[in-house]
């Protein structure tokens, strides 16, 4: 099975992502085609090599799930446009799944608020601000940031709808509270046997769910309040 999850930033991509694979027992590929630096050297002066996961056009190999995000980067591989540069990686895969947000606001705050935390030009830093970043204050608003984000809503939008593609709704299964701090019992992750109709659906490999005890990657990840989740 090969797996592609198609989103975009802030609908908890790396959290599903790895929970799926971990429990799937695939292989996970996060974002192969941003453009980033090959090394890291940490703060004791320690260097580590991150070797690119995937390169463009490259068959993928089986058991493989692979996280893209939609309308995200500069530029894509080969300079191709959003649709025919998905519509090639899309042809690799068994299964193209789309993981989306109703609610686009929520996206767009916390992308201004990781790049109003960026203080330093290193890409390895500004990483960690993006998947780690703090509360949205009306400071921190950068239209540019709101646009982007919205922009790749818009292009995932537009080829789910062109596709048909099935979709996993961010806030469908990671927790939701209401004033008092009581969970939403709408909210799937309060509801094994939901999710394990959800992945029956999307027919991806995905082992069911012990309703008594409901344990795996999976299920620990949605179960966690939302934080950040990039």
């Amino acid at each position: 099975m090969k797996v592609l999850l198609l989103t975009i930033p802030y609908c908890g991509g790396i959290e599903i992502g790895q929970g799926i694979a971990s429990d799937c027992g695939y292989d996970f590929i996060q974002d192969p085609f941003e453009v980033r630096p090959l090394t890291y050297v940490d703060d004791k002066g320690e260097e580590y090599t991150h070797e690119r996961q995937y390169s463009y056009g490259d068959e993928v190999p089986d058991n493989t799930l692979m996280l893209q995000y939609v309308g995200w980067h500069l530029q894509n591989p080969q300079n191709l446009e959003s649709t025919p540069f998905l519509n090639g990686l899309r042809s690799q895969f068994n299964k193209v799944i789309c993981l989306m947000s109703r609610n686009v606001e929520f996206n767009w705050k916390l992308h201004c608020s990781s790049e109003f935390e960026d203080i330093t030009s290193n890409y390895w830093h500004r990483k960690w601000n993006r998947e780690n970043c703090f509360e949205y204050t009306d400071e921190k608003f950068n239209q540019t940031h709101k646009n982007k984000i919205i922009s790749a809503h818009n292009t995932l939008v537009s080829y789910k709808d062109t596709y048909n593609l099935p979709v996993i709704w961010r806030e469908d299964i990671f927790p939701i509270s209401n004033s008092f701090g009581d969970e939403d019992i709408n909210n799937i992750n309060c509801n094994p046997q939901k999710i394990n109709e959800m992945f029956a659906a999307l027919d991806i490999g995905m082992p069911e769910l012990d309703l008594a005890h409901p344990e795996s990657k999976f299920y620990q990840s949605i179960r966690n309040m939302w934080e950040n989740k990039y």
